[in-house]
C-alpha cells in the first residue's frame, strides 16, 4: 500500500513538469545569424580541433546547455531557472508541504491507533492476570465440603481424649480404694459400729446392689424371683455381661461431672462389672503391721501386708486396661453429636441407631470410629475425591493426621499388652523362684 502511494505521489508531482516544460521549450545556442563561434581549448564546444558550428556540439554539452542555458544571452530562460523559479516554487514546494502535512497526519493517526492497541493490550493482560489470579485462588484456597467434614467431626476429639484419661484415673483410683479398704468404700472400717468391714462389708454391699439393679428373675428357672427387686430389663445381668455393658457400647454415660457428682446407671454397672472381674473376694481385713505379741508376729504381719500390696499392684495393671477401655467410651461434650449422626445417616442407618451409636455427646471411640472407618464406607466420600488437586492434598494430610492418632492408640494398646505379658511371665517365674529358694534353704 505504501509503494502504491509513493508511485501515485510521483506521478502527481512530475506530470505537471512535463506539461509545463512542453509549453516553454528554451532555445539552445546563440541567436540566428550569429555565425560560428570560435573553438577554444577547454570549451565544451571544443571537439578536438578546428572550428565548428553549433551543430558540432557534443551530446554532453547539449544536455548542459539544456539545463544551464546557452553561453550567450538569450531572451528564453534556462531550464535551471525555470525549474527553480517556476516548477519548484509553483508545484514541487506546495506539493511537498502538502505531502509533509499528510504524512504527519497519517503518522499521528497511526500513533493514536497504535497507542489504542497498546492500551487495549495492557488492559487485556491486566484483566487476564486478575482472572488468572482469581481462578487460582478459587482453585487453591477454596476448601471443599469433604475437607470440612474432617475438621467438623474431629472438633471435640482432643477434649474428649483428655476426659477419657480422667475417667481412666478415676476408675483406677476407686478400684484401689476398694482393695485397700479406704474410707468411703463398703470395705472400709466402720468405726461407729466398732467392726471391721473388709470382705463381709464388700460382699453385703455388692449383694444389695445386685438385688436392686442387676438381678434377673428368670435366672435359675425363676429361682431368683423372690430375691430380685429389679424391674429394668436393660440393666439385668449388666454386672456380668461384658459384651452388652462395654464391648458393644460406643458411649458410656459415666462422667460424674456431667451429673453433678451423681452416680449414673452406666457408672454403677461398670463398677459392678469391675468388682466381679478384679478382686472378687477381698481379705477379711487389711493386715496390720503392729498387731502381734512379739517381733516375729509383727514381722509376719508386715510380710503379709507387703505381699497383699504386691498382689494389688499386679492386679492394677490389668485393671488399667479395663479403665482405659471404659475411658475411651466415656461421653464427651454435650450437644456435639449432630455431625457424627449425620455421617452415620449417610450410611443408611435410621435415626434411632445413629443416635445410639453417636449419641448427643459422642465419646473418643465413637469419634475415632467415624473418622477411621465409617467415613470411608460412604459413597459420597469417593465422589468428593473428584475435586481440586489442592483439596485432595489437604484431605490426604487430614487422613494422615488421623492415621497418626490411630497408630498412637494402637501403640498404647500394644504397650499395655506387653506390660500384661510381662506381669504374667513374672508371676509364672515367681513359683519357680520360690521353689529354688526353698531348695537352697533346705540345702
Amino acid at each position: 500500500m505504501r509503494g502504491l502511494s509513493l508511485i501515485s505521489m510521483g506521478v502527481a508531482l512530475f506530470l505537471p513538469l512535463s506539461q509545463a516544460y512542453a509549453q516553454q521549450t528554451p532555445t539552445i545556442g546563440p541567436p540566428a545569424g550569429a555565425g560560428p563561434l570560435p573553438r577554444v581549448a577547454g570549451s565544451p564546444y571544443f571537439s578536438g580541433g578546428g572550428e565548428c558550428s553549433r551543430c558540432c556540439a557534443s551530446p554532453d554539452w547539449v544536455l548542459v546547455d539544456k539545463f544551464k542555458g546557452p553561453d550567450l544571452p538569450s531572451r528564453t530562460p534556462s531550464l535551471q531557472e525555470w525549474y527553480i523559479d517556476t516548477f519548484f516554487k509553483n508545484f514541487i514546494h506546495p506539493a511537498l508541504k502538502s505531502l509533509g502535512t499528510e504524512i504527519v497526519a497519517n503518522v499521528t493517526a497511526q500513533t493514536a491507533s497504535l497507542a489504542t492497541f497498546a492500551d487495549a493490550q495492557a488492559q487485556i493482560k491486566t484483566v487476564r492476570a486478575l482472572q488468572t489470579g482469581q481462578a487460582r485462588a478459587v482453585k487453591s484456597f477454596t476448601p471443599s465440603e469433604e475437607l470440612c467434614s474432617f475438621g467438623t467431626l474431629s472438633g471435640n476429639l482432643a477434649f474428649t481424649d483428655l476426659g477419657s484419661r480422667q475417667i481412666q484415673i478415676t476408675l483406677s483410683d476407686r478400684a484401689l480404694d476398694r482393695q485397700l479398704m479406704r474410707d468411703g468404700t463398703a470395705s472400709a472400717i466402720q468405726k461407729e459400729k466398732g467392726v471391721l468391714a473388709g470382705r463381709a462389708g464388700d460382699l453385703n454391699a455388692r449383694f444389695a446392689q445386685f438385688r436392686k439393679s442387676f438381678c434377673d428373675p428368670s435366672t435359675n428357672n425363676t429361682g431368683m424371683k423372690d430375691i430380685c427387686a429389679n424391674s429394668d430389663k436393660n440393666r439385668m445381668n449388666a454386672d456380668i455381661d461384658f459384651t452388652r455393658t462395654i464391648a458393644q457400647r460406643t458411649n458410656l454415660d459415666i462422667n460424674p461431672l456431667a451429673h453433678a457428682g451423681a452416680l449414673t446407671p452406666d457408672f454403677e454397672s461398670l463398677q459392678a462389672l469391675q468388682k466381679n472381674l478384679y478382686a472378687h473376694v477381698l481379705p477379711e481385713s487389711m493386715p496390720s503391721p503392729d498387731v502381734g505379741t512379739d517381733a516375729n508376729d509383727k514381722a509376719l504381719n508386715r510380710l503379709s501386708l507387703q505381699n497383699y500390696r504386691s498382689m494389688v499392684a499386679r492386679r492394677s495393671v490389668a485393671q488399667n486396661s479395663f479403665a482405659v477401655m471404659a475411658g475411651m467410651k466415656t461421653s464427651g461434650l454435650p450437644n456435639t453429636g449432630d455431625f457424627l449422626q449425620a455421617a452415620l445417616k449417610q450410611l443408611g442407618l435410621p435415626d434411632e441407631e445413629a443416635q445410639q451409636m453417636a449419641s448427643d455427646a459422642p465419646s473418643y471411640e465413637a469419634q475415632m470410629d467415624v473418622l477411621t472407618k465409617r467415613l470411608y464406607q460412604s459413597p459420597s466420600f469417593y465422589v468428593g475425591l473428584m475435586d481440586k488437586p489442592d483439596n485432595i492434598n489437604r484431605q490426604s494430610t487430614a487422613m494422615r493426621a488421623i492415621e497418626l492418632m490411630q497408630q498412637r492408640d494402637i501403640a498404647s494398646a500394644l504397650t499395655r499388652s506387653e506390660i500384661l505379658m510381662a506381669m504374667i511371665l513374672e508371676m509364672k517365674l515367681e513359683d519357680a523362684q520360690r521353689k529354688l529358694a526353698g531348695e537352697a534353704a533346705r540345702q
